[in-house]
């Protein structure tokens, strides 16, 4: 074969479809670069189909994990109003990207994606994740 081949237009659109997956996988990891911290707030959920509520656990400038019994599905866009210590509540927009197993293979919490946040709301968390105690840092000698 020493001649190239012009790809049909089949092959170009499944050229462009993995193209694009690998940018969404991008995306996702360096989503998930951001410093997770512990956050243990009350949260309630809600969705177009349903009501759901639970704890978080963790959170980051990219998202929130939530512990709850009853998740909504992955790529269901929900709304999380977050429960923070004596601060007011505070509402945001987020889809869920991941669901969470305990050993008995129950459903026991999701990861959900920040969408559409406004400037106060990053602000908020961004303000937020400033004041949250942070883990030690570790280093070898």
């Amino acid at each position: 074969m020493d001649q190239w081949t012009a790809p049909t237009p089949i092959e170009r659109e499944e050229m462009r479809r993995a193209d694009a997956a690998v940018e969404r996988a991008r995306q996702e990891r360096m989503a998930r670069q951001m410093p997770r911290l512990v956050l243990h707030a009350h949260v309630t959920t809600s969705s177009e189909d349903n009501f759901f509520s639970g704890l978080t656990e963790n959170i980051s400038e990219g998202g929130v994990f939530v512990a709850t019994f009853s998740p909504p599905g992955i790529g269901e866009r929900i709304r999380l109003q977050l429960a923070v210590d004596d601060a007011q509540d505070f509402v945001v927009e987020a889809i869920v990207r991941w669901h969470r197993y305990d050993d008995a293979g129950e459903l026991s919490g999701c990861g959900a994606q920040f969408v559409d946040l406004t400037p106060a709301c990053v602000r908020r968390i961004q303000t937020l994740m400033l004041a949250l105690p942070r883990e030690p840092l570790l280093t070898d000698f």
